[in-house]
């Protein structure tokens, strides 16, 4: 028999407020909702959830994981097994990816954005344009209490070349490196998506 899936610890709580402030039994709409029947499932054969009708996580941002996990990580939500330990694993972990729609839409983001591009001079760090600026995750280890070297101010064009190159699901892991060292990072990943772009067209 296969061993229960454990939850992380430092997961847990956050893992029981998501479920608590996104359930629902309304899946009007959802693309993914047979495929949230089968994640209840699994994380209730797995011991992540408890078979309690208000631990079942159903709703929009858990259709949103699916949308993630199905376009950007290609799982085939039909060929799911019930006792699919990375998945429970993954969802956990990804947290603060499902998330990441109705942050980037508060005010709270709202504001530390604009404070953000005023800091770097209202202008992007590796072209210096001063058009259509955007302010971008290095990663989202810390999404929502994100620290001075967690944010960069890029432009539209420079932001969508780092992007092609780097997808947002598989953006550069936290370690102890600086401000400088992650810009040039980017600027190393932008000249990349560059040449990748010229050598194909």
């Amino acid at each position: 028999m296969t061993k229960p899936y454990k939850l992380n610890n430092k997961y847990r709580e956050q893992f029981r407020k998501w479920i608590k402030d996104n359930y629902s039994t309304d899946l009007t709409g959802l693309k993914y909702k047979s495929t949230n029947v089968k994640l209840y499932a699994i994380f209730v054969v797995n011991g992540v959830v408890n078979k309690v009708r208000t631990d079942r996580p159903y709703g929009k941002q858990v259709d949103l994981f699916w949308k993630y996990m199905v376009e950007e990580k290609g799982f085939n939500p039909n060929k799911i097994p019930r006792w699919h330990k990375p998945i429970a694993s993954e969802f956990v972990a990804t947290l603060g990816k499902a998330d990441y729609d109705r942050y980037i839409k508060s005010s709270e983001w709202l504001q530390k954005s604009k404070a953000l591009i005023k800091s770097r001079g209202s202008e992007c760090e590796v072209c210096a344009s001063t058009t259509s600026l955007h302010s971008h995750h290095y990663n989202y280890r810390f999404l929502g209490k994100e620290r001075s070297k967690d944010l960069f101010c890029l432009c539209e064009k420079c932001h969508d070349l780092y992007h092609y190159m780097i997808p947002s699901s598989k953006l550069p892991k936290d370690k102890d490196d600086g401000v400088g060292d992650r810009l040039m990072h980017i600027i190393n990943t932008i000249q990349s998506s560059k040449m990748k772009i010229k050598s194909i067209s």
